[in-house]
């Protein structure tokens, strides 16, 4: 068989014509479509990894968001059972104080009121054994008691200081009134008399003198002028003797 040259490039020519024009009408635009398709495909797999980056970087700021709320949240809650705590402790350290002192007013109170009570019981019970004493001292006095009396307190006037006793004299002799000698029981006569000789060369001068009879001094004899009052009686014994335990009585006692 032979082979013709012509017809055979002519068969060249037809398929490189048609290769050509596979190539410039099918396979080219078959490639770009799918380049172009691949492109696009990329395009929305990248824009959709860098959504899906965004959405994990959204997420993830929303997470921390979160996270940085409850943070917020616990510190919050711990300031406020902190506050509550604190308030609660200074509640019950104000109940505490105040219920301290109102048991330590009622301590002073129930104090003062047994001090009270002690002291008017104590006066009470002196007061009474001071009328006692009273009595028993005004049934044992007599005239002879006085009359020794009398000369204690005439000792006690021979005793007394130099300036006292001018004072005393100088005061009698200006004054316009007698004065005045009491005693509890009537002096007789003799005993009068013995006791103006008495005062009179204490004092160095003639004084006039008035004679009373007091029977609250129980015994003793009592000098008075204008503005002084001497006296030795049992009556000033028991002024004192009162005095003295009101000063006791008045005294703090024990609890």
């Amino acid at each position: 068989m032979l082979i013709d040259g012509f017809t055979t490039l002519a068969q060249i020519l037809n398929f490189l014509v048609l290769v050509f024009l596979l190539q410039r009408f099918l396979y080219r635009p078959i490639s770009e479509a799918v380049q172009q398709r691949q492109q696009t495909i990329n395009q929305r797999l990248q824009e959709a990894a860098q959504k899906s980056e965004q959405a994990e970087t959204e997420a993830e700021h929303y997470r921390q968001q979160q996270r940085e709320l409850e943070a917020e949240r616990e510190q919050l809650l711990a300031m406020i059972r902190l506050e509550v705590e604190t308030q609660r402790q200074h509640g019950l350290q104000q109940v505490e104080k105040e219920a301290e002192a109102e048991r330590q007013r009622w301590h002073q109170y129930l104090i003062q009121e047994q001090q009270q009570f002690r002291q008017r019981l104590r006066r009470e019970m002196s007061s009474q054994s001071l009328q006692m004493l009273a009595h028993m001292l005004q049934d044992l006095a007599n005239r002879s008691l006085e009359e020794q009396m009398i000369q204690r307190f005439l000792s006690h006037l021979q005793s007394m200081d130099g300036a006292e006793r001018q004072q005393w004299v100088e005061e009698m002799q200006q004054s316009h009134d007698p004065v005045v000698i009491r005693t509890a029981f009537d002096l007789g006569e003799i005993a009068q008399q013995d006791l103006i000789t008495a005062l009179q060369t204490w004092a160095g001068v003639d004084l006039p003198l008035v004679f009373e009879t007091q029977p609250e001094l129980i015994c003793g004899v009592e000098l008075r002028t204008v503005s002084h009052r001497l006296s030795w009686t049992t009556a000033d014994y028991l002024g004192d003797l009162d005095h003295r335990l009101n000063a006791t009585l008045l005294s703090p006692l024990p609890t």
